[in-house]
């Protein structure tokens, strides 16, 4: 037994060495804020919402030190690594006290050893299961054992960490009444709750039970409710349990059947009720962390342990099914383990973005404050609170994660104080949104404080830095708390996910910062397509894209839209036969779909089959008869296959729809403007579209060219100068001016062409201009 110990441990903590240098995540963050920042006075509950027990914050502001955050970050990790092999060693004891098997048990607290770990569980950040485990597991053992007084104690251990474990309680407590007596139950229950009042006790004598801290309990359980709510907006429990049984095979083909056994067994009662607590836990918090399904694997080995030893006659079978599944698993995590900082490997992670992107933003924001000589706060919107610690400057507000609403909790008051608050009183120098839906124009407006946009990192990380501080109108702080949930509404419209940020820069810029993205994550899917459309807006031709796609798909080949995007490379190249190849490929594998249809039809557009390209484009419509992309290309197809009546049916059906996208109905005038022609001039037909449209620059756009080209050169000069001189999109100001140029006598022609190629740098026209001359 001795050794079976012995390997357990070194077991534990070889599977937990790769990962305690790894990048801090959200979570990681959240437990390390006043450690890590406590030298610079900040403290629970001035700066920190109180969450009980506080005094473990101190706690982990002990095991976390004054030497550095980087010796900081590897204490608390080691100290997890700690945790890690007590809850193997712990899992050992509960496979020996099932099995009475020594081989039985070892393989137990092994397996929990290494799937323990496994990246699927996010065990490499600070989580509350990994602490309270060994004490709710070693309960049970000891509950089975007929130490009652003992399991009871080790049960309230467990309620310190992770309050809801406090769950396992009142169940077993009418176990025990109804196994043995009422005094016996009477006692399990009271010896459970002395943890919990002595962990109460010193809060309360340390000043966490006031009025101020019961409000920012209120306010913090208010957030916390809703963040399960986040997991149904950029998340799925099912992709969750699909990449922890990816992760953990071996423990869950025997491990699970076993279970199925333990109702029949001589402690069947005890222990089904104890698998029912764990998983009606994870149930009641919603499941939205990995991490919560922790006590699921650790059951699942324990069981793993029970089945091997009582295989029986079917032990080759088992074992051979076992051997298959390790093998495959080993296969899946030997690089989370061989190169766990390789950016490779971290790019394989759900949390890529906080991996690869947050650490290097981190320090860039810091050696530009410290450049510059600035040392005020800064605040994150979002949940990727981990840049205060990387950039080395604490956060405005009172840190507590982000929330998205509904905002119809007077609870929640408290949070837009903290968020609104702390930015008027500390008046963060930078706010950068890990989450697009702040609006920073609003922001201003409700504080007083004005912010300009500085860069938006890697493309997806808006950095804004504060111009001016002026006083606003009414301090929304003293307004009543509907109010305020009606501003926290109106200033988080929009999408509540870690995104690819469309507008706010040149696109040059834009161009430059998605480059480095792609450089840094090849298999940044979003960030890939995303630079695909930039480069489309620009009219930049790379055969960089076509290698990239490729490259994702043969690393990925279960990508959905790659595909569809190297067909459309494939398109514009009219290399129409390899694009079909990639289309068919797509329908294969996904089935068809409205995108393999819509590329479908561009396909036989491009190849000279406008009515069958009609027809796919007609398919599209009926699908989704509101969508004016579909009409639109529906109605050009039929106009180039004769059928004119048709087109202009389809052309003012795409026009009414749409309202909202300006480039369709720019098109859509267009086309109609060619089916009048030659009987009416284009400009004219363009213009009766402007009527009911006048704010539309991009028509407007459209008009100035057809008065260029009808000879009218100085009206279009007029326009083009109009729209050179307004808020237009990059693209549509940038040709402006270009337009502008070659109107332009030799004197203005140059500057001209220069502030063209200054929005868009890749203009193959207005290069050759200032080239001609």
């Amino acid at each position: 037994m001795t050794i079976a110990i012995t390997l357990t441990a070194i077991a534990a903590f070889l599977c937990k060495l790769p990962f305690l240098r790894f990048p801090m995540d959200e979570d990681f963050a959240f437990y390390t804020y006043v450690p890590h920042f406590r030298k610079d006075g900040i403290r629970v509950k001035k700066d920190y919402l109180a969450l009980l027990p506080a005094w473990r914050t101190n706690l982990l502001s002990l095991v976390y030190g004054n030497g550095g955050w980087e010796k900081g970050v590897f204490r608390i990790r080691l100290a997890l690594a700690l945790a890690h092999a007590a809850t193997a060693l712990v899992v050992l004891w509960a496979g020996f006290a099932l099995t009475h098997s020594v081989w039985a048990a070892a393989a137990a607290g092994l397996l929990y050893a290494l799937f323990g770990t496994a990246p699927a569980l996010s065990c490499h950040t600070v989580n509350m299961e990994q602490v309270y485990l060994p004490f709710a597991l070693g309960g049970m053992v000891m509950f089975l054992d007929g130490s009652y007084e003992v399991s009871a104690l080790m049960f309230g251990v467990a309620a310190i960490p992770k309050i809801a474990s406090g769950i396992y309680v009142p169940p077993l407590t009418l176990l025990l009444w109804h196994r043995a007596d009422l005094p016996t139950a009477l006692a399990f229950a009271l010896i459970s709750a002395i943890p919990s009042a002595i962990s109460l006790a010193a809060d309360l004598l340390a000043g966490y039970g006031d009025a101020e801290s019961r409000n920012q309990i209120r306010t913090r359980l208010a957030v916390a409710v809703r963040l399960p709510k986040l997991k149904t907006i950029y998340g799925s429990i099912r992709d969750d349990i699909r990449a922890i049984v990816h992760e953990t095979l071996p423990v869950w083909v025997i491990g699970a059947p076993a279970l199925a056994f333990v109702p029949f067994t001589a402690e069947g009662m005890a222990l089904s009720l104890f698998i029912l607590i764990t998983l009606s836990m994870i149930w009641f918090q919603g499941g939205y962390s990995r991490y919560h399904y922790l006590p699921v694997v650790a059951l699942l080995c324990v069981a793993t342990a029970a089945g091997l030893s009582h295989a029986g006659q079917f032990a080759a079978g088992i074992m051979a099914a076992f051997a298959a599944a390790s093998l495959l698993t080993a296969f899946r995590l030997f690089p989370f383990y061989a190169r766990p900082l390789h950016p490779r490997t971290l790019a394989r992670y759900d949390k890529f973005d906080q991996y690869l992107y947050l650490p290097r933003l981190g320090k860039a924001l810091g050696r530009l404050m410290k450049m510059r000589k600035e040392n005020g706060r800064i605040f994150v919107w979002g949940n990727f609170t981990q840049l205060y610690q990387y950039a080395g400057r604490p956060a405005s507000d009172e840190f507590i994660h982000y929330a998205v609403g509904p905002w119809n909790d007077e609870r929640l008051a408290g949070y837009f104080d903290t968020i609104i608050g702390g930015i008027m009183r500390h008046r963060p120098l930078y706010i950068i949104k890990s989450f697009p839906d702040f609006d920073m124009e609003l922001v201003g407006k409700t504080t007083g404080l004005r912010y300009r946009l500085l860069k938006i990192w890697l493309g997806r990380f808006p950095v804004y830095r504060m111009v001016s501080v002026t006083t606003p109108a009414q301090d929304p702080l003293t307004l009543d708390w509907r109010k305020k949930m009606d501003l926290m509404e109106q200033l988080t419209k929009g999408k509540h996910t870690p995104c690819m940020v469309e507008n706010g820069q040149p696109p040059r810029t834009a161009i430059k910062e998605c480059r480095r993205l792609i450089r840094l994550n090849y298999s940044d899917t979003e960030g890939l397509f995303h630079l695909a459309r930039l480069y489309e807006e620009a009219g930049i031709e790379d055969s960089e894209l076509a290698t990239l796609f490729k490259r994702l798909i043969d690393e990925r080949p279960g990508q959905k839209m790659a595909r569809l995007a190297l067909a459309k490379l494939c398109i514009k190249g009219k290399d129409t036969a390899t694009a079909a190849l990639y289309i068919a490929d797509e329908e294969r594998l996904f089935g068809v779909s409205a995108s393999t249809l819509f590329y479908r039809g561009h396909l036989l557009k491009g190849a000279g089959e406008p009515q069958k390209a009609a027809e796919t484009f007609a398919e599209l419509c009926r699908r989704e008869p509101l969508n004016g992309e579909y009409a639109l290309y529906r109605a050009e197809c039929l106009h180039t296959a004769g059928e004119y009546a048709e087109a202009r049916r389809s052309f003012l059906r795409a026009w009414d729809m749409g309202e909202q996208q300006e480039w369709i109905r720019t098109r859509a005038a267009l086309g109609i403007a060619a089916l009048d022609a030659p009987e009416k001039r284009e400009h004219e037909t363009i213009g009766e579209f402007m009527a009911k449209d006048a704010k539309n620059l991009p028509l407007a756009y459209a008009r100035a060219s057809a008065l260029e080209r009808d000879g009218r050169a100085e009206a279009a000069r007029k326009e083009f100068s109009d729209i050179a001189a307004s808020d237009a999109a990059p693209d549509i100001k940038g040709a402006a001016l270009f337009r502008l140029a070659r109107l332009s006598a030799n004197g203005a022609r140059a500057g001209l062409a220069r502030q063209c190629l200054k929005i868009l740098p890749h203009h193959g026209g207005a290069r050759e201009l200032l080239k001609n001359g």
